[in-house]
């Protein structure tokens, strides 16, 4: 195990092209993370009313999760987001419901 500014972390698992190993971060504790994803064939995906639509849903999915969106990259083949992952809130069924209800 690995200790980076004070937040444990290990690398675990190599594939046959990543040269890192995949990053298992803390449940419990708060942390940044860095997420990409790629089309298939990097293929063009993201005209201007695709990239508003991500926007709008990256957004709305970060008000309902509790993560922050730091700041985002949005290409025409991928993205890259600099999330904010606070420390898992515990939460009773009946605010469950509510926050559920209200997203719909």
């Amino acid at each position: 195990m690995k200790t980076t500014n004070q937040i444990p972390s290990v690398w675990a698992g190599v594939g046959a092209k990543r040269k890192r190993g995949l990053r298992v971060l803390p449940k419990r504790e708060a942390f940044f993370v860095h997420v990409t994803s790629r089309a298939v064939g990097q293929a063009f995906l993201f005209g201007d009313s695709e990239k508003r639509v991500f926007l709008r849903k990256m957004r709305a999915w970060a008000v309902f999760s509790g993560i922050e969106v730091v700041t985002h990259c949005l290409m025409d083949n991928h993205f890259h987001l600099l999330l904010w992952v606070p420390k898992v809130e515990e939460m009773e069924h009946a605010s469950i419901v509510e926050k559920l209800q209200g997203w719909a």
